[in-house]
């Protein structure tokens, strides 16, 4: 359910059923922010899901404003990129532009967190049980889709599969 304390503008009325809807889809791994970002700078103004505190009234850090700014002016309307919650756990999120029907200006932005943290421990053990070294390109940077390892290490393992490692006391 969502914690809003301010008023929500009509704009976003139709972002309020989303976020419930997104969390309700991803469970507690799920956080949806929606910010105002219409008086300069983006103020969250509601949030559902519980992956990390946020207050409302709280701006975007700065680095996250720049990734908003990017996307802006590349036209794309959405950036994704990897984060992580105060307290280390990893995130991947999403940041989309909101643009009012009427004028088709920017007004706000959602900020989709998902915790990734199962999934990265999940990867690592299967590297580990598939004797699998990690790429050397996913070794330079963070990790932007997780989906593409998880493909690769499955893919790693199916073709080293003739040198199958054995496996005692199971």
């Amino acid at each position: 359910m969502n914690q809003i304390t301010l008023e929500v503008p009509p704009v976003f009325r139709t972002c309020l059923r989303l976020m419930d809807t997104l969390v309700a889809q991803f469970g507690t791994n799920c956080q949806v922010s929606l910010y105002d970002t219409r008086a300069g700078g983006a103020r969250l103004i509601a949030v559902a899901g519980s992956v990390m505190e946020v207050a409302i009234g709280s701006r975007l850090p700065a680095s996250i404003v720049s990734k908003l700014e990017q996307a802006s002016r590349a036209n794309t309307g959405k950036t994704i990129f990897t984060s992580s919650t105060p307290d280390g756990r990893r995130l991947s999120s999403s940041l989309s532009i909101i643009d009012d029907p009427e004028t088709g200006q920017p007004v706000g932005c959602m900020k989709i967190d998902f915790c990734i943290e199962h999934l990265m421990t999940s990867i690592d053990v299967l590297q580990t049980f598939c004797n699998y070294e990690e790429p050397k390109a996913a070794a330079e940077g963070p990790v932007e889709d997780i989906g593409e390892l998880v493909d690769t290490i499955i893919a790693d393992a199916l073709r080293n599969q003739s040198n199958p490692r054995s496996v005692t006391g199971v």
